[in-house]
């Protein structure tokens, strides 16, 4: 499954940080709080859960691993999308798709 597609809730979040994954947890609660800025219970969640990670820089470790794991990630899928999108404002001339607008074209 899709990371981006997982969805998210606070229970989620919680049983991770009670599990010791704090950096999925701290990841899992920046989302919901973009969802529901507002939330004085995600901030404080959160705030905990950056707490635990300040004391433990070994935990800190594994966030940013995962931070740039996942960063990777969407640069690799941003430039498929960029090479999708070149491929389809420029067709190749000799594709099929290409050949098929042109006898369109021919039939005017």
């Amino acid at each position: 499954m899709n990371r981006r597609s997982e969805i998210y809730t606070q229970t989620m979040a919680q049983i991770y940080a009670d599990q010791g994954y704090f950096h999925k947890a701290a990841e899992i609660y920046r989302h919901l709080i973009k969802e529901d800025p507002h939330n004085p219970v995600l901030h404080k969640a959160l705030d905990d859960v950056m707490s635990h990670l300040a004391e433990h820089p070994e935990d800190r470790k594994a966030d940013l691993t995962q931070r740039f794991s996942t960063w990777i990630d969407l640069l690799g899928r941003y430039r498929q999308l960029r090479m999708m999108r070149r491929m389809h404002l420029n067709p190749d001339p000799g594709s099929e798709g290409e050949a098929q607008r042109q006898k369109k074209g021919d039939l005017k």
